[in-house]
């Protein structure tokens, strides 16, 4: 088969595509993908009994922002590249931005420690089990959105 008989053969009997219907069904599976994961998480390790006073610190929320803003961003950026001819426009940075924002801090924090405590501070001291929590916290994300 060639391609100009492949795409004929996919045009035929094609209706008009209802409007947003990638972003609700993107949205569909983004909701169903983080309920997946939050249950993972819940399952795995359960809530924290701290978490109401946890909350109340800043370094809980810097924590939240941070991937919240790339993958609101994200988002964003996706849905702008997914349409023909809309531009990007700034929002490039809104991923960018807050990467080397933590990137930058990173630096200043390993640079002021002392150097026997750098390894601790780039490791922590999960660091063998993180990357299989983080894949696994991650997985149903992305299948849900693929």
């Amino acid at each position: 088969m060639k391609t100009d008989e492949l795409i004929g053969l996919l045009a035929r009997d094609a209706g008009p595509v209802p409007a947003r219907a990638g972003e609700r069904r993107f949205a569909i599976a983004l909701m169903v993908g983080v309920a997946l994961a939050l249950a993972w998480v819940q399952a795995a390790y359960g809530i924290r009994a701290d978490l109401a006073a946890v909350m109340g610190t800043a370094a809980f929320w810097q924590k939240v922002a941070m991937p919240l803003s790339v993958a609101g961003t994200g988002l964003i950026v996706v849905f702008r590249l997914g349409h023909p001819g809309v531009r990007m426009g700034g929002w490039w940075l809104g991923v960018w931005l807050p990467v080397s924002l933590l990137w930058i801090w990173a630096a200043a924090v390993l640079w002021m420690a002392e150097p026997a405590a750098r390894a601790p501070l780039v490791l922590g001291t999960t660091w063998r089990t993180c990357v299989f929590n983080v894949t696994a916290t991650a997985l149903p994300i992305g299948v849900a959105l693929l």
